[in-house]
């Protein structure tokens, strides 16, 4: 068995497909830069986007002045309140955990080109109907920046490469030196930018070498591990339809739970996104509460069944032991 279990991801494994899985979008540095290019290129005077997301938005929404408002979402992951859009007006959408197609077909259907996709938990997401869509490629492997951008007539042609990508952590993780590798991802990630760059040679040169089918089977297969042990404890309910590749395992309690305990066992899993507990705007309560108490425990393709089979024990073990503790 592989321990620590999750994290941030060691070098990804070269291999010899020679395609990348979205070879009809461009490869930018960053989801951030690719939102950056969606802004810019349709000039939307305001956007509506959820509460429940990383403050990464924001840095692109400065860079090209575009004003935002956030929105609600219920526990299905589904905005609240239904939109009324001016000409220049879009609504953004994270397809949450890769699990949420049928809410971002229902907003297509209604909203149509005025809708934004960000499929960064949805790396297997290709565009649907020609929206602005981008997916990032940091989220899901072992590569040093990456995000997808699909949109209409964007050329980037003219784009230079990034260079000096930060690679220290993928190499030192894969050589077994996690303290260090951490250290140097927490500075890696800090140098994430909304800039409008190329992807490196370094991330595109893995990216052509992934095996995208055994990856996505790991991923669905370590979910309904988890599915078939931990569902009856999960407040939240996901189905896993035959489209879907997941981010994670997507575990909420219906007790708050200290995520401490499955980090002493060295099952490392983030927190999305503590921003959102730290905003001061008014209501949100169900986002706030998502931030405090979700676990998006790890499914991906580095494990399998006894990785997953010891997150399953631990994580069952840490709800009884609260349930019995509450009485």
């Amino acid at each position: 068995m592989k321990i620590p279990i999750g994290g941030f991801f060691e070098l990804e494994p070269s291999g010899t497909a020679g395609q990348e899985y979205h070879r009809t979008a461009t490869l930018l540095t960053s989801g951030r830069a690719c939102l950056r290019a969606i802004l810019r290129y349709i000039g939307p005077s305001l956007i509506y986007i959820p509460f429940y997301m990383c403050d990464s938005v924001l840095e692109p929404t400065r860079l090209t002045g575009t004003s935002l408002q956030y929105y609600a979402i219920d526990e299905n992951m589904a905005p609240l309140r239904k939109f009324d859009l001016g000409e220049k007006e879009y609504v953004l959408y994270v397809n949450y955990f890769g699990l949420k197609t049928d809410v971002v077909n229902l907003l297509h259907s209604v909203l149509g080109d005025k809708l934004i996709l960000d499929n960064t938990q949805a790396f297997f997401e290709r565009q649907m109907g020609g929206i602005p869509a981008f997916n990032s490629a940091r989220k899901f492997f072992g590569v040093a920046d990456g995000g997808y951008l699909y949109l209409s007539k964007f050329v980037a042609g003219e784009l230079s490469e990034i260079q000096n990508v930060d690679t220290d952590h993928l190499h030192n993780r894969l050589a077994g030196k996690h303290g260090l590798a951490f250290t140097q991802y927490k500075e890696a990630e800090m140098h994430v930018s909304a800039d409008l760059l190329r992807a490196s040679a370094f991330s595109t040169g893995i990216l052509r070498g992934i095996n995208y089918a055994e990856a996505a089977r790991r991923r669905r297969a370590n979910f309904e591990f988890l599915h078939s042990r931990l569902a009856a404890f999960n407040r939240l309910e996901f189905e896993l339809r035959d489209d879907m590749v997941p981010f994670c395992y997507p575990f909420m309690s219906i007790r708050p739970l200290d995520r401490q305990v499955l980090i002493d066992k060295k099952i490392y899993f983030p927190v999305l996104w503590p921003e959102v507990i730290k905003r001061t705007d008014e209501g949100f309560e169900w986002e706030r509460e998502l931030a405090h108490n979700l676990f998006p425990l790890p499914i991906d393709q580095r494990y399998g069944a006894e990785e997953m089979r010891f997150i399953a024990d631990e994580t069952s073990k840490l709800v009884r032991a609260n349930v019995k503790a509450c009485g």
